[in-house]
């Protein structure tokens, strides 16, 4: 080793891999020469049991060729004795080196096709992007490697380069097929072809010379802008972009339109800033603009910049960091909310009246019944002093006015959905086209009246007599809105609302529907009074002139036979009401027949009457009395099941139907149940018990409507009598 110190060559001693000594003309190590792969080829040679005598490259990290002997003398104790050096390279082989570098560095593979003896050359790299097996190639492996779909494609482009009228060039984006796991790659093929001529002078294709590179990376990433590029022109948000001092460098075509901006015209030096209703510009530029952050945005609710005014929004505001070749950016994306708070006032108008309509049931159902004890009781006492002119008289103004009260709270219960309804199938044209006469008596000469009537099946489940009274309550409105005269319209015909009206139009259901419209050309209505139009007591008339319930109890029965109603009027332009009523399968039901008039035949009949209400039941029992029955009083359910169980078998049962310790319904159920089958009578004011369901009076049930005068309470009884 003393000998080898000074040798001019550079010598160095290895041992498990790894350089232990190296003599001085060894001024850098070899493996300082060698980068990681080159010197693992190395000692990979040097593990051969068989090979060269030396071992040589053209370093990649220099412009010299390395050639390495080595021995393994005894006196080393096994290990490797190296010598080395370094010879300078030609141009050529600088500048192949170079090209096969600048192509493997861009995961490129190259191939070259000999069409004279019809072989392909391809490179490592271009077998491994295409899954090519060693070996000579054709292009036929190249074409089954090709993705079915593209398959044509890709042939074609090949052979328009081999063909002797073209140009040669070969450039082909393409799939290949699946791999086990199902997952595609996207190559980019090119190529160039060389022609020659053939003995007879013909231009043939020689050579073909070419590169393939893996694009699929790229390909995603070009789809998924592709997707978000179309998901942002077609969303219906309003989407911007700006610069980081504010300057606006997109806006898509949801928010151009939004903001009546042209698709065509340039943004110029507008700024975020101008997207906004100007009382909101100096919000953004002072305070929400500089405290913006990426990764923390901003949202709030602003007001954009529309074409007909202010356009109320949802707003989301983001800074985005340096990423692109601009600078930094900021987004703004804006809901517009104004479909949205027309839905909530819609919710909340139709929560406020319902709200109102529980109230006033409430209050009419107590109302009732000290109505029918005021009636009743006053009916009593007129009888009792017929000689009497001036009390007779007083009572006679008592019943007067508790029956306009009783009219009161029958408008209540209709606006609050709580009267009882006896629903038929019938034509809401046949039912408008029999009211026209008396619709002409009421407008007078003045006013035009048009029927406009679909003649088709246009079946509706109605209570006839509530449905003129929906139809002439709409006639007066109209009528009291064209004091001059003027012309009303009624219209009938068949629609189908869809899943979009129902989502702008609450308590909606998409189906088919039979639609009566009510217009006129009158004076109109405010938004002030649209928003209150379906409100009791509401009304624009002077004091004095109507309750301002008749449009309230529209609504109500309207709503309780399951449809909606809604109104559309501007001043001096008319007004126009539209009832949309669920349309019914099947055909209207035969009118019946007259009924035929009660016998007479009750008296001293025992009536079994159980009212907790002391007054109410007191007056029912004078009023029995009075017309010849035998009234046996019961303060409740109870007391009259120990009535019946005792012995006393009455012939009709008259029950209140809302009491503490049982329903009416259930009292009748459990008489039935010990055998007493006895008729009933069900008595109420309120619509939310066992005989009335969603203010549908169940089948078979005889009901009497509180409040209710004498006369009306004996007739009922004749009829159940009757039946």
């Amino acid at each position: 080793m003393d000998l080898l110190e000074e040798h001019p060559v550079p010598h160095a001693r290895l041992r498990d891999g790894g350089v232990v000594w190296r003599n001085r003309a060894a001024r850098v190590d070899l493996r300082g020469l060698l980068t990681a792969p080159e010197w693992a080829s190395m000692l990979a040679w040097l593990a051969a049991p068989e090979g060269r005598s030396t071992w040589e490259c053209l370093r990649d990290g220099g412009f010299d060729r390395v050639i390495v002997s080595a021995s393994r003398p005894a006196s080393l104790d096994g290990d490797w004795l190296l010598s080395w050096r370094l010879e300078p390279v030609s141009a050529d082989e600088l500048a192949l080196r170079r090209l096969t570098q600048a192509v493997e560095n861009r995961d490129v593979g190259i191939y070259e096709h000999d069409h004279v003896i019809d072989v392909v050359w391809a490179s490592p790299i271009a077998r491994r992007i295409w899954g090519l097996p060693d070996g000579p190639l054709k292009v036929d492996h190249f074409v089954v490697c090709c993705h079915t779909d593209d398959r044509e494609r890709f042939v074609a482009a090949i052979l328009a380069a081999h063909h002797p009228d073209g140009d040669g060039r070969f450039d082909i984006l393409h799939r290949l097929e699946p791999d086990a796991d199902g997952h595609v790659r996207w190559l980019h093929s090119t190529g160039m072809s060389y022609f020659g001529h053939d003995e007879h002078g013909q231009r043939v294709v020689r050579r073909t010379v070419g590169s393939t590179a893996d694009q699929t990376e790229r390909v995603r990433q070009h789809l998924q802008i592709e997707r978000l590029a179309a998901a942002l022109q077609t969303s219906p948000e309003v989407v911007a972009i700006g610069s980081s001092d504010g300057r606006l460098l997109f806006v898509n075509p949801a928010g151009r339109a939004a903001l009546g901006l042209d698709a065509d015209r340039p943004l110029g030096t507008l700024q975020l800033a101008d997207l906004l209703q100007p009382e909101h510009r100096d919000q953004l530029r002072t305070a929400v603009l500089p405290a913006l952050e990426p990764g923390h945005p901003w949202s709030g609710e602003l007001d954009l910049r529309g074409p007909d005014g202010p356009v109320p929004s949802a707003v989301v505001l983001q800074a985005h960091p340096a990423t692109f070749s601009d600078g930094a950016t900021l987004s703004l994306v804006a809901h517009d909310l104004r479909e949205k708070l027309a839905l909530e006032a819609q919710l909340h108008h139709a929560q406020k009246l319902e709200a109102i309509g529980r109230l006033a049931g409430g209050v009419a159902h107590d109302f009732n019944n000290h109505l029918s004890v005021i009636q009743g009781f006053t009916y009593l006492a007129s009888e009792q002093v017929r000689q009497r002119p001036e009390v007779l008289s007083c009572l006679e103004n008592v019943q007067h006015a508790a029956a306009s009260a009783g009219k009161l709270t029958a408008e209540l219960l209709a606006f609050s959905r709580r009267q009882v309804l006896r629903p038929q199938r019938r034509s809401l044209s046949g039912v408008v086209r029999g009211m026209a006469q008396m619709v002409d008596r009421l407008t007078g000469d003045d006013i035009a009246v048009r029927m406009e009537l679909e003649d088709v099946h246009d079946t509706v489940l109605v209570d006839p007599s509530r449905m003129e009274q929906v139809i002439m309550n709409l006639v007066v409105n109209a009528k009291d809105a064209m004091p001059s005269g003027g012309t009303l319209l009624l219209e009938t015909t068949r629609v189908d609302l869809d899943g979009s009206y129902a989502t702008a139009h609450p308590d909606v259901e998409p189906g088919a529907y039979v639609l009566l419209s009510v217009s006129d050309n009158g004076v109109g209505m405010d938004a002030d009074t649209l928003e209150r139009i379906f409100e009791p007591f509401f009304t624009t008339k002077g004091v004095g002139h109507g309750t301002g319930l008749g449009l309230a109890t529209t609504f109500g029965i309207v709503r309780q036979s399951g449809g909606n109603i809604w109104v559309y009027s501007e001043p001096g332009r008319g007004t126009t009401f539209k009832v949309y009523l669920p349309l019914q399968e099947e055909a209207p039901d035969p009118l019946a027949p007259p009924e035929p008039a009660p016998r007479r035949t009750t008296e001293g009949r025992k009536v079994l009457v159980v009212e907790d209400e002391p007054r109410l039941r007191r007056m029912v029992v004078m009023v029995l009395e009075e017309a010849g029955y035998q009234p046996i009083a019961a303060t409740g359910p109870l007391e009259a099941l120990a009535i019946v169980r005792g012995g006393v078998l009455p012939d009709l049962l008259l029950t209140d139907v809302v009491m503490q310790q049982m329903s009416g319904r259930e009292l009748s159920e459990a008489l039935r149940t010990d055998g007493f089958d006895i008729p009933v009578l069900y008595m109420s004011g309120y619509t939310e018990n066992t005989v009335v369901h969603h203010g549908v009076l169940d089948e078979g049930i005889h009901f009497l409507s509180k409040p209710f005068m004498p006369a009306d309470l004996l007739k009922a009884l004749l009829k159940v009598f009757d039946g």
